[in-house]
């Protein structure tokens, strides 16, 4: 939309829908944008209030006056935050004002990002992260972010650096000295050498550059060479590299492999190591063997595998040693692995404590999930909170066991869910706050409304097979889903009012996907321009470029009224 200036101590601002409001907003040059930020604050800071279970704050793009908007309603917030992001823009002529707001929004704060912000650069003082007393976490750019503070909250614990650049003795490690309670800091490795010319491949693919190099403790590198070459491991570290440069053993929590493993028993040599993802084609090494030639040893530590390589072929008895060697194992996932019967029947029987299952295959018969010995039953995941089956259908959903602890469940689909099935299953998962199927066509038509019915906790629903949306399923949602943030949908018959409407009547949405179109919160305010981009019609917008025309004038009505004068 083309800026326009405007006669703004003359525009009715007050008398516009809040939406309409918005959008005349965007016609707004930035002068006029910048004395007409409180009114579009006060809407976004109101809504804002609107979200009771947030406790994530990302303030940008705010000009700080006393008195108004945002500022003024923050201030009387009675949010207890426990995340604070600050973004670009975030400042105020007055530093007080910031100090005042960041004193009163950080009480509770654990979690602070500053890593995109200018915000503490108008803070003189070097005290500034003591508005922030039960602080456990800070989140930087570059270590050198950290030298414009002097003294730290004792809560710190921890800090994440986004960028590294390489380590060497330098005054900012020696900066890091000054928190008392520092247990250590993060940062992710993504290449151990191979120049910049490596790195800028790594980055096509991760869509980010990193010049961190670090230099490996010598045991370490000759574990990892052990495992595979350097060029093709990836490492995630949590250290407090006070006093070195050089990466030890004890500091590898995560390591990702490019290529299949030359031996796994060397994974037992980093005591630390907490994640494990292999990432490999197997078709381009057929000559591989099964899980390093049917000896598998990986540390007892591991609480998260990611396994990722298409084989053509399976050994269960490799399998069951490497489901044994991870008896603290919380996360699994395995995409486009040979995956059956039998594997999945001993992750339920071996791996009771699972928090998140996530299984990429089309061979797994539902009925073996709750038809078969106790001991192979589903059931006995009994503290999973996240179950992946997107590749899976489910033939007697009404068989599902009480899963109290499921919070996120995805499916294929179910063959068949009447209503009686549907509700069956549904009460067995009393707090399911995400779900994905994708087919449901032989439900039946009220499967939107006995599924809402009986998930009131739904967050997250996405239904991805083609689906005409009437006004029962709308009225469906809207009635039953009053918590609901995200919807995805594949519909034959969606219109942009549907979702104006949709965001209208929940006050909890965030977010619709519809045939990958994604439409946000931000979006039902500006609705009507977006309406009118698609040329579809909405009756509010003449009377709003009505209004604009109005009181919009050119450069040369400008210069016309200059003449005359």
């Amino acid at each position: 939309m083309d800026t326009k200036k405007f006669k703004s101590n003359s525009f009715p601002f007050d008398s516009l829908p809040l939406e309409l409001q918005l959008m005349v907003f965007k016609y707004l040059s930035s002068k006029d944008r910048r004395d007409k930020f409180s009114f579009v604050s006060k809407s976004w800071a109101e809504t804002l209030q609107s979200f009771t279970e947030d406790y994530q704050l990302h303030l940008y793009d705010c000009y700080l006056k006393e008195e108004t908007e945002p500022y003024s309603i923050l201030m009387n917030s009675t949010r207890k935050y426990r995340f604070l992001k600050l973004g670009h823009q975030f400042t105020s002529e007055n530093p007080l004002l910031v100090s005042r707001l960041l004193t009163h929004l950080g009480k509770h704060v654990h979690v602070l990002d500053i890593s995109s912000t200018d915000g503490f650069s108008s803070l003189k003082e070097s005290n500034s992260l003591l508005m922030f007393p039960e602080l456990k976490k800070l989140i930087v750019t570059k270590m050198s972010d950290l030298t414009k503070f002097d003294i730290f909250p004792e809560s710190l614990e921890h800090i994440h650096v986004n960028q590294l650049s390489v380590m060497e003795q330098t005054k900012e490690v020696e900066h890091l000295k000054k928190i008392k309670n520092l247990r250590f800091w993060t940062s992710e490795l993504i290449q151990i050498k191979g120049g910049l010319d490596a790195l800028v491949e790594i980055a096509s693919q991760f869509g980010t550059i990193s010049t961190t190099i670090f230099h490996l403790d010598e045991k370490l590198k000759e574990i990892l060479e052990s495992m595979q070459t350097l060029d093709n491991i990836y490492l995630k570290l949590s250290t407090n590299f006070i006093g070195t440069p050089v990466v030890q053993i004890n500091d590898v929590i995560g390591i990702e492999l490019k290529e299949a493993p030359k031996s796994f028993f060397k994974f037992i040599d980093l005591p630390n190591l907490k994640s494990i993802h292999f990432r490999w084609d197997i078709n381009q090494h057929p000559e591989s063997p099964c899980y390093d030639n049917h000896e598998v040893q990986v540390c007892s530590n591991v609480e998260e595998l990611e396994i990722k390589w298409i084989r053509n072929r399976t050994c269960m008895g490799c399998f069951r040693t490497l489901i044994d060697s991870l008896p603290n194992l919380k996360k699994l996932i395995l995409l486009d692995c040979k995956f059956e019967n039998e594997h999945f029947k001993y992750i339920c029987f071996k791996l009771p404590y699972l928090k998140e299952l996530e299984v990429e295959s089309n061979q797994i018969d539902s009925q073996i999930l709750f038809n078969d010995q106790p001991q192979y039953l589903l059931e006995n995941l009994r503290t999973l909170h996240t179950l992946n089956l997107s590749e899976s259908t489910i033939s007697n959903i009404d068989k599902w066991p009480f899963m109290p602890n499921l919070k996120k469940l995805k499916l294929a689909g179910a063959s068949y869910m009447p209503e009686e099935n549907l509700k069956q299953f549904c009460q067995n998962l009393p707090n399911l706050e995400f779900f994905e199927t994708g087919d449901a066509t032989e439900s039946g038509d009220y499967f939107i409304e006995n599924l809402t019915q009986h998930l009131p906790n739904l967050k997250t629903l996405r239904l991805l097979y083609l689906m005409d949306l009437t006004q029962r399923d709308f009225t469906a949602i809207t009635s039953n889903c009053k918590k609901l943030r995200t919807l995805e949908m594949s519909s034959t018959s969606t219109y942009l009012i549907t979702e104006y409407n949709l965001f209208k009547e929940l006050s909890s949405l965030r977010k619709i996907v519809y045939d990958e179109r994604t439409f946000y919160r931000e979006d039902f305010h500006n609705m009507g321009h977006y309406l009118k981009r698609h040329g579809m019609p909405y009756d509010e917008i003449g009377a709003l470029q009505s209004v604009v025309d109005e009181y919009s004038f050119d450069d040369s009505d400008e210069n016309e009224e200059s003449d005359e004068s």
